[in-house]
C-alpha cells in the first residue's frame, strides 16, 4: 500500500523551486525599488541595491538547475 505522502526527493525539489521562486520574487521587489529610486541606473550608491538584484536572480536560477538534476533532467534540456 503506498503513503499518500510525497517522496523525500519529491519534497526537496519542492523545496528548492519554492526557494528559487522566492530569490525571483526578492530580486524583484529589490529592482522595483531601485527602479523607483534611479530610474535611470547612473547613481553609483545604488551599486550594491542592483548587485544584490543580480545575486538572487542568480540563486533562483541555481536552484532551478538543482530542482531539475534532482528531477532527473538534465539542465538545457527537455
Amino acid at each position: 500500500m503506498r503513503s499518500a505522502e510525497p517522496s523525500p526527493d519529491a519534497a526537496v525539489r519542492t523545496d528548492l523551486l519554492w526557494g528559487a521562486q522566492t530569490h525571483e520574487a526578492v530580486a524583484d521587489s529589490l529592482s522595483d525599488k531601485a527602479q523607483r529610486l534611479d530610474p535611470t541606473g547612473t547613481l553609483p550608491a545604488l551599486r550594491l541595491l542592483r548587485r544584490m538584484v543580480r545575486d538572487h536572480r542568480i540563486k533562483a536560477i541555481l536552484l532551478r538547475g538543482q530542482a531539475a538534476v534532482a528531477n532527473g533532467i538534465a539542465p538545457g534540456t527537455k
